[in-house]
């Protein structure tokens, strides 16, 4: 005949009791995570710059406008950006047609519905997304016209102070008929770089990615 037993067990902090291979032992307690995406959000508050989109922990921070996200409602998707004043602050566009989704990814705010938007169709786990990097600005050479200042430079010589005459096969051609690499606006920022092989400024490092 069987018997429970019932027995009073002083535990450590941090400890939880188990029955294990026939005797009474401590076990660590680890702490468990969030058991909903909901409540995994009340213990980290929004924050102006950061928009949390996905059932695992994805967030978008600083994320640039145009990055290529998912949607299984509307398929690949533009990001447009956050609007923090809006119930539905996420909105994503494509080339016909857009959708305004909450801080969860959610096309409703209701508890059931689920997250519809993901880093891709193939990878719906936010937790292994990382958020690329906003480009900075560069100059546009294309927005170089005949006669302005500008300075010039072939490959391992000297920047040397020149006027732009126009553009041939990607080769800047200035008024000494010399097809140049790389062709920059003369100015405060840029000319102390004249007789030198100093590096531009990065504004002005428009050959680089």
């Amino acid at each position: 005949m069987k018997q429970k037993i019932e027995i009073e067990i002083d535990v450590p902090d941090g400890k939880k009791v188990v029955w294990k291979d026939g005797k009474v032992v401590f076990e660590d307690i680890v702490s468990g995570l969030p058991r909903t995406w909901m409540e995994f959000c009340d213990g980290h508050p929004l924050t102006a710059d950061e928009c949390y989109i996905g059932e695992t922990c994805g967030i978008i921070q600083n994320c640039p406008k145009g990055t290529k996200l998912y949607s299984p409602v509307i398929g690949e998707v533009t990001f447009e950006g956050v609007d923090y004043n809006l119930n539905y602050p996420i909105k994503v566009s494509n080339s016909f047609d857009g959708l305004v989704l909450t801080k969860y990814g959610k096309y409703l705010n209701e508890p059931d519905v689920e997250c519809i938007l993901f880093p891709s169709k193939d990878q719906r786990d936010w937790s292994k997304w990382e958020c690329p990097k906003p480009k900075k600005p560069k100059f546009d050479p294309k927005t170089l016209q005949p006669f302005d200042r500008v300075l010039a430079r072939v490959e391992f010589h000297g920047w040397f102070a020149t006027w732009y005459s126009h553009t041939i096969n990607n080769k800047m051609m200035c008024d000494n008929n010399i097809a140049y690499h790389y062709c920059i606006p003369y100015n405060e920022e840029t000319k102390h770089l004249v007789g030198t092989t100093k590096e531009a400024p990065e504004y002005y490092r428009y050959w680089e990615e």
